[in-house]
């Protein structure tokens, strides 16, 4: 070995020492960080897999996890058993905490746990040839129609009336509870097959004038959207309206102002005439003084009398 190569060699051992001993110094002097807070945390029941309303949860589904308390949802629930055998009110998706609001308060058998108090269940029959359509589902919001045929309720029919009738907006903006017997759309699914029936959460007030409008007319729903919830029962279209806007009836004619009649003239009623009856002449005399003479006449006036 050359005596260049020794020295480069031994140059090159004598710095890496000295940066050796240089970073442990450094380590030496650094001050001490300060130790991370524990973070308290509690236990909640969380989603394992995406729960759709009216599931009934089972073991698989949910499992339990540790969470920070301070950002825990209020409602959280802690332990399985809370939540298995439950019916899910609430659509939830994988990785959502489970709260008390999105799940029943008992097991149940089905609608009973999920119409709300005060609520009633109404259930409507699927006409023949939408039975197969099936796109309304379990927690959709629906307006629901009336038709009437005819307005002649008890009345003498009159011209025109076999073209009268109408559709209203009856109840608006409620949600189906269950579609046939399914309490949730079925998986990888967008609409029920084979559905007889439609289930709707209504009002008790709701659910009479549904009764009522089923035996006086048809009852027929329209689907809209989950976030609109504007009330629509002011919407009201007349049969008469219809067949003159599709051409089957004529407009109808404007108006005409009516002129005002001249009051008839009311009939004087006859004068009553006075006739002459005959009567008894009346005879007598009269005194005249002149001075002092006085002259006597004797008249006679011919009796008349009206």
């Amino acid at each position: 070995m050359s005596v260049r190569a020794f020295v480069v060699i031994l140059l090159a051992l004598v710095c890496g020492i000295s940066a050796a001993a240089g970073i442990q110094q450094l380590q030496n002097n650094a001050p001490e960080t300060a130790a991370a807070p524990e973070v308290e945390t509690v236990n909640v029941v969380v989603a394992a897999v995406d729960l759709r309303r009216g599931t009934r949860i089972e073991d698989a589904m949910v499992y339990v996890r540790p969470w920070p308390k301070s950002e825990a949802p209020p409602e959280a629930i802690g332990t399985a058993e809370e939540a298995v055998g439950k019916l899910v009110s609430m659509d939830m998706l994988s990785g959502d905490v489970v709260v008390l609001k999105k799940i029943t308060k008992t097991g149940g058998n089905g609608i009973p746990d999920l119409i709300k108090p005060g609520y009633r269940a109404f259930t409507i029959p699927t006409p023949p040839a939408l039975i197969k359509a099936g796109f309304l589902l379990p927690g959709n919001h629906v307006d629901v129609l009336l038709t009437l045929k005819s307005q002649n309720y008890g009345r003498q029919q009159q011209q025109g009336d076999n073209i009268n009738g109408l559709t209203v907006v009856l109840v608006s903006d409620v949600e189906i509870i269950a579609a046939g017997k399914e309490l949730s759309p079925p998986a990888g699914k967008e609409y029920i097959e084979d559905m007889p029936s439609v289930t709707l959460q209504v009002t008790p007030q709701q659910a009479s004038l549904l009764e009522l409008g089923r035996t006086e007319g048809t009852l027929s729903m329209t689907l809209r959207n989950n976030s609109d919830h504007a009330d629509a029962k002011d919407h009201m279209v007349k049969r008469i309206d219809f067949l003159r806007r599709i051409g089957v009836v004529p407009p109808e004619a404007p108006a005409e102002k009516k002129q005002a009649k001249p009051a008839a003239k009311v009939a004087e009623a006859p004068k009553p005439k006075i006739e002459l009856a005959s009567a008894e002449p009346f005879t007598g005399s009269i005194d005249i003084l002149r001075g002092t003479h006085r002259g006597r006449y004797n008249i006679t006036i011919p009796g008349a009398r009206p």
